[in-house]
């Protein structure tokens, strides 16, 4: 059984000698004597580190209250997911080795170092003796690296490193909790530590950049920014990935987007790669998004229905109503999840994976011409191809009616999208014009993914309609149809706010 929660933490540390202030704010104190704790950790990665170089670690640990394997994984700033599995036999669990297949590659997983702590626990809590925060005071101790040939490593193997840090890790304490206490530690001489985690502090600073760009890309260069985009995008598909195994929740949204991001990317800069590679990590890329899409769409209309039917103050059959909403979409949702599963697995994603490091390893540029420009004289052009193809689709959409109406604006969401994420890529060299054409590009996506949203509703609607098996659920379901029907005038008119926004195209410098 595999455990998660987001944890928010940061790490200090304080000159040698220094004691740990006194911790009680206003509305948090320190009311019980501290707790102490022998805890002995082995990390686990390959032996070129990959988990490392993703920030992700993966630990079996003894001692302490939560003692078993933890696998984390970044969130940003301060904030991590962490998956626990109890502590069982010294190998990593199927379910965690399985779920890491993106990173790894199937490359085995070994023990790498083993890190001691002795750690001291101050629990704050708040006047009803509800846990805010814990700080945690640790003497650390690496006494074992197992990697050997690493040249990461910070002791020969057999070797130790010693230091002390403090840990502060929310419970039901919010942000500004962790800021009062980070300026209390701070004014007491400490400061926040350059390492993510004991073990990057093992390794030493020599762990390099998951992917390092190749010699002689120039920086400001079109071909620069999109390798940049092009790289943190691979990075975030194989993270998402991971999470999407783990079963965390919106990880197959996520994946989708980061997919659709790729996509998109190189679609409108085709003209800086060599145009075969680009089209055919374009349709693989879009096969990925293809093989989730179902378990994503299911997901949405599954919190859809639940949702309208919760906020249906006259429906005399909620409850009713709702288990045959779980149990109708819960045949399909298995259907599609096993279809997802298949394909992660498949020698075609592992082929696209090692694809997309390809390219980025060795980039199929173009000789010259467009990209050897400026990013900024060549985004702008860039983009505005893209602003071009919506304001055409926009208008054929105008001119239609009926089902081949609702055809067009598909194809105007299609375009909104990549607009979107061809202004986002745009955005760290052509600024706020780029950020604006992008939020404003979202909003028509936004609106037209309602009105889709509300047609796919409308149809399952009167598919529990007619499988319902009282007169009072059939009755509810055909007024929440009907809530759908009348909404839809509502997104439309939204979709038409929106797209008056983006409509004209003209230059972003």
């Amino acid at each position: 059984m595999t455990a998660s929660h987001v944890e928010t933490e940061r790490t200090f540390e304080l000159p040698t000698g220094t004691p740990l202030p006194d911790l009680s704010l206003d509305g948090a104190v320190v009311r019980a004597k501290p707790r102490r704790f022998s805890l002995r950790a082995t990390y686990y990665d390959t032996e070129d580190l990959v988990l490392a170089l993703a920030q992700v670690t993966l630990r079996r640990r003894e001692g302490g209250d939560d003692d078993g394997w933890h696998l984390k994984l970044p969130l940003g700033q301060d904030r991590r997911r962490e998956l626990h599995r109890p502590l069982g036999r010294a190998s990593v669990p199927v379910p965690l080795r399985r779920a890491l297949i993106p990173l790894t590659m199937g490359a085995v997983l070994r023990p790498i170092v083993e890190v001691r702590t002795s750690r001291t626990v101050h629990l704050l809590s708040d006047p009803d003796g509800n846990p805010l925060a814990e700080v945690a005071e640790d003497d650390v101790s690496v006494v074992r690296h197992a990697v050997a040939g690493s040249a990461a490593m910070s002791a020969e193997p057999g070797g130790a490193a010693e230091w002390q840090e403090v840990e502060i890790e929310l419970l039901r304490g919010d942000d500004d909790l962790l800021e009062e206490l980070s300026t209390r530690l701070g004014n007491a001489g400490a400061w926040v530590s350059d390492h993510q985690s004991k073990l990057r502090r093992a390794l030493g600073d020599a762990v390099p950049a998951r992917h390092v760009p190749p010699k002689g890309l120039r920086e400001g260069s079109a071909r620069g920014a999109l390798w940049r985009y092009l790289a943190a995008q691979t990075e975030r598909l194989v993270d998402r990935e991971v999470g999407v195994r783990l079963g965390v929740e919106d990880s197959v949204h996520q994946m989708r987007i980061t997919a659709r991001r790729l996509r998109s990317a190189l679609a409108v800069c085709r003209p800086l790669l060599d145009e075969q590679t680009a089209r055919h990590l374009e349709a693989e890329l879009r096969w990925l998004g293809q093989q989730l899409s179902e378990v994503r769409d299911l997901e949405v209309m599954q919190e859809r229905l639940l949702a309208a039917i919760a906020a249906d103050e006259f429906a005399a059959s909620t409850r009713g109503m709702a288990s045959a909403v779980r149990t109708t979409l819960r045949r399909s949702q298995r259907e599609a999840v096993t279809t997802a599963q298949v394909a992660l697995d498949s020698p075609r994603r592992a082929a696209l994976q090692a694809s997309l490091e390809s390219l980025l390893a060795d980039p199929p540029f173009t000789g010259g011409g467009k990209a050897v420009q400026t990013a900024a004289k060549v985004l702008d052009k860039r983009i505005t191809r893209s602003w071009r193809r919506f304001a055409e689709r926009v208008a054929t959409a105008d001119e239609e009616q009926g089902p081949a109406h609702d055809e067009a604006l598909h194809n105007v969401r299609k375009a909104a999208k990549r607009l979107r994420y061809a202004a986002e890529l745009a955005s760290p060299t052509l600024g706020k014009p780029a950020d604006k054409l992008r939020s404003r590009a979202q909003a028509v996506q936004k609106a037209l993914g309602d009105h889709q949203d509300s047609i796919v509703a409308r149809a399952w609607y009167e598919r529990l309609g007619r499988e319902a098996t009282s007169t009072a659920a059939t009755f509810g379901f055909g007024r929440l149809h009907a809530r759908e029907q009348s909404a839809a005038g509502t997104y439309m008119t939204t979709y038409g706010e929106a797209v008056d926004k983006v409509r004209t195209a003209s230059r972003l410098r």
